[in-house]
C-alpha cells in the first residue's frame, strides 16, 4: 500500500489527504471570508511551477544562513556581556576582566567570575523573555494566516526583523567601543525580531512549507535535511564566530551576521515560490485579517476536535513531547556555556570546538539514523523518535556526572541521535494532522515551544545560581528527567498505535 493510500485510509480523503498526484491547494474566498481547500487539479493553471533549485533544496540554504548568523554571535555575545558587566557594572579594571572575553588562556579569577556570572545570567534571561513573549502571541495567528494567505510573506518579514535586530546590536557595539555602555541596552536589540515573529514565525512556516511540497515518503528525510542545515549552520557559525571575534571585534561579528540574514532573505525572495495556490487579494485585506479572532478560534477548534483512530491523542502526545524537549534545550541554552566556564575553565575557542564537534556528531548521527534505521532496519519514525530521546537522556546523565572536560565529549557521543528528535516528531505530527490544518497545529506547537523560555529560563537560571558553588552541573539532572518524560509520551504513541493497528508515520521508502 502506498503512502498516499495510507493517508486516505487514515483520514478518509475528504477530511485529510489526497490521492497520488494531487496537491492540496488553499484558495481564499474574499466575499465569504472562508478558506476553501481544493485539489490542485481544479486550479492547475494557478499552481506555481517548482523552481529548478527547489527540486534539490526546499528551505535548507536560508535555514543554514539563519543558524549561521545566530550561532556566529551567540557565544561571543555572552562573553561581551560578561566583559561589559565586569567593567561597567562592577567597576573592575580591563586587565581583570579581559579573561572574560574568552579569547586567551589567561587565568580566570573565579571570585570575579562568580560575582559577574549571576548578573549576566539575568541579562540573558531578559533577552529570552523579550524574544519569546511577543513571538509566542504572534504564533497564535501566523499558522492560520499562512494557510489562507501564503507561506512566503511570513518567511520574508521574519528575516527582515532579524536583520534589523543585528543592525541594532551592531550600533550598540560601536557605542560601547567608544564609551562605557550598560550591557542591559542589548535587550533593545531583541525587539525588531520579536515584533516580526523572529525565528518562531520563520520555523512555523518553514515546517508548513516542507509539508506542502514534500511527498509523504520523503517528509521525514526532508525534515532531517532541514535539521541538518540547522546543525551545519550552527557548527560553522560557532567555529567562525570565535575565530572572527579573536581577530577582529564584536562589531564585525554582528555585521557578518546581518549580511548572512540578507543573503537568506534574497534566496527566499528570488528562489522560493509560494507553496500554496491563492486567490489574489489586496494587501490591506490581508493585513486586517492577521489579528482576526477567527484564527484563534480555529486553532482551539482544530486542537480539541474529536478525531477517529486516536488522532487527537497522537497530536497532543507529539506536541507535548516537542514542547518538553524544547523546554529543556531552552533552559540549557541560558546556562550551558557558563557551566563549562565554571566547571572546566573553557575558553571561547574550546567551547567552539566542543560545540562544533557535538553538532557534527548529531548531524552524522541523524543522517545515519534515518538511512540505517528507516530504510534498512525498517523502523517507524515513532521508534526512531524513541531512540533519539533515549540517546538524549544518556547524554544529559553523562554531562551531570562529568568531572573532566573529555567526559563531556563522551556525553556527546552518547547523544549522537539527539539531533533528530524534532524532525521525527514533527513528521509524525504532520502525518496525523490533515493537510489543511497543518499550519494551525504547527502554530499551536511552536507558540507553546516559544513560551517555554518563560518557565525554562527562570528554572534553569535559578537552579544554576543556587548550585554554582558546589554542583554547577545539577541542571543536567533536570534535563535527563525531562527527556525521559518525553520518551514516555512517545512510547505511549508507539504502544497505542501498535495495539490498535493504527499507522502514525509515513510508509518506509522503497529499498534500493
Amino acid at each position: 500500500m502506498s503512502g498516499n493510500e495510507f493517508e486516505n485510509n487514515l483520514y478518509n480523503a475528504p477530511n485529510g489527504y489526497l490521492e497520488a498526484g494531487h496537491r492540496r491547494t488553499t484558495v481564499e474566498d474574499v466575499n465569504s471570508n472562508q478558506t476553501i481547500v481544493t485539489d490542485s487539479d481544479a486550479v492547475s493553471n494557478s499552481v506555481p511551477r517548482l523552481n529548478r533549485y527547489r527540486r534539490i533544496f526546499i528551505l535548507e540554504p536560508p535555514v543554514f544562513l539563519l543558524n549561521f548568523a545566530t550561532s556566529l554571535t551567540s557565544v561571543v555575545f555572552t562573553n561581551q556581556l560578561l566583559y561589559q558587566s565586569c567593567t561597567v557594572i562592577f567597576g573592575h579594571t580591563e586587565a581583570e576582566c579581559e579573561p572574560m572575553l574568552g579569547i586567551s588562556n589567561a587565568t580566570i579569577n573565579h571570585e570575579i567570575e562568580n560575582q559577574v556570572q549571576p548578573y549576566v545570567s539575568r541579562i540573558i534571561l531578559a533577552n529570552s523573555l523579550v524574544s519569546s513573549i511577543i513571538p509566542a502571541l504572534l504564533a497564535l495567528f501566523i499558522g492560520a494566516w499562512s494557510d489562507r494567505f501564503g507561506r512566503r510573506p511570513v518567511l520574508l518579514i521574519a528575516l527582515i526583523g532579524i536583520f534589523f535586530g543585528f543592525v541594532v546590536s551592531f550600533i550598540l557595539a560601536m557605542v560601547s567601543a567608544k564609551s562605557p555602555t550598560n550591557p542591559w541596552l542589548y535587550v533593545i536589540a531583541q525587539i525588531p525580531a520579536a515584533v516580526t515573529g523572529s525565528t518562531c514565525a520563520f520555523y512555523i512556516v518553514c515546517y508548513c512549507y516542507i509539508t506542502d511540497v514534500a511527498s509523504p515518503q520523503l517528509k521525514g528525510l526532508k525534515m532531517v535535511l532541514n535539521d541538518a542545515a540547522v546543525g551545519v549552520g550552527t557548527v560553522l557559525g560557532t567555529l567562525a564566530g570565535s575565530a572572527l571575534f579573536a581577530h577582529t571585534s564584536i562589531q564585525v561579528v554582528f555585521a557578518v551576521s546581518g549580511l548572512a540574514i540578507l543573503l537568506a532573505f534574497a534566496y527566499v525572495f528570488f528562489v522560493n515560490k509560494e507553496s500554496l495556490c491563492l486567490a489574489h487579494t489586496k494587501l490591506g485585506y490581508k493585513l486586517c485579517q492577521f489579528f482576526s479572532i477567527s484564527h484563534v478560534v480555529d486553532l482551539v477548534r482544530t486542537c480539541v476536535a474529536k478525531r477517529a483512530n486516536y488522532m487527537r491523542a497522537f497530536i497532543w502526545l507529539s506536541m507535548s513531547a516537542l514542547i518538553i524537549t524544547n523546554f529543556t534545550s531552552s533552559g540549557e541554552g541560558n546556562v550551558f556555556y557558563l557551566f563549562l566556564r565554571a566547571k572546566f575553565d573553557v575558553t571561547v575557542s574550546q567551547y567552539s570546538d566542543y560545540n562544533s564537534i557535538g553538532d557534527a556528531i548529531q548531524i552524522i548521527g541523524g543522517i545515519f539514523g534515518v538511512i540505517v534505521f528507516r530504510k534498512y532496519a525498517r523502523f517507524s519514525l515513532v521508534t526512531i523518535g524513541m531512540l533519539s530521546l533515549f540517546s538524549a537522556v544518556c547524554e544529559s546523565f553523562v554531562r551531570a556526572v562529568a568531572q573532566k572536560f573529555w567526559e563531556m565529549y563522551l556525553g556527546t557521543a552518547f547523544g549522537f541521535l539527539g539531533g533528530i528528535i524534532s524532525p521525527m516528531l514533527l513528521t509524525v505530527l504532520s502525518f496525523v494532522t490533515p493537510t489543511n490544518e497543518t499550519g494551525k497545529v504547527f502554530s499551536v506547537t511552536t507558540a507553546l515551544q516559544v513560551i517555554t523560555p518563560l518557565g525554562a529560563s527562570p528554572l534553569y537560571t535559578s537552579i544554576y545560581d543556587a548550585t554554582l558553588s558546589y554542583y554547577p552541573g545539577m541542571f543536567n539532572i533536570i534535563s535527563a528527567v525531562l527527556y525521559l518524560l518525553s520518551f514516555v509520551l512517545v512510547a505511549l504513541i508507539f504502544c497505542i498505535s501498535k495495539r490498535k493497528g493504527i499507522i502514525v508515520s509515513p510508509p518506509n521508502p522503497a529499498r534500493a
